[in-house]
């Protein structure tokens, strides 16, 4: 999981506390995390494709969506099931691979129509390989803020971007 995925989650996370308590400012909690990330000409794209996606899953699905409080740092060290299928959903539109979305959205969306996801996935996918590209050939440090810690004994742990990889591993 790199690190761009780890961020996609936390905003999916803020967006999810937006729709059930307005009132705690998830929708700019979300905002200032992706540009407190990526600057302001990178972070406001992927917050845009994320809410596309989250649109479309709200849409889509029935039942509840599980998420992880963003603001309890032993609830938001781990993936929930919910989100780990979301995140495979991502995964696909970042490949480009409309039949995993369509796969993957399947589950997640218990069945429902996924043309609506399919698209935004594609979309958040182009988004994300973009940021890729741009931090790549400038040759930019991530502006990656101190990350959370994680539980002991998950086997996890953070990786910098410099050295390989980055995000959480296993």
């Amino acid at each position: 999981m790199d690190w761009l995925e780890v961020l996609a989650i936390e905003l999916v996370r803020w967006i999810c506390d937006s729709y059930t308590s307005p009132a705690r400012s998830g929708w700019e909690n979300a905002v200032a995390r992706a540009e407190a990330a990526l600057g302001t000409e990178e972070g406001p794209p992927l917050f845009a494709a994320v809410v596309a996606v989250m649109i479309a899953l709200k849409e889509g699905r029935r039942r509840r969506f599980v998420y992880a409080n963003p603001e309890c740092p032993k609830c938001s060290s781990r993936i929930l099931p919910h989100e780990q299928a979301l995140l495979r959903v991502i995964r696909a539109g970042r490949r480009t691979d409309s039949f995993g979305i369509d796969a993957h959205a399947l589950l997640l969306l218990e069945g429902q129509e996924s043309a609506a996801i399919r698209s935004a996935a594609l979309r958040l996918g182009a988004v994300m390989t973009e940021i890729d590209a741009r931090m790549a050939n400038t040759n930019r440090r991530w502006h990656w803020p101190e990350p959370r810690p994680l539980p002991p004994g998950t086997g996890l742990k953070y990786r910098d971007r410099n050295e390989g990889e980055s995000g959480i591993s296993e």
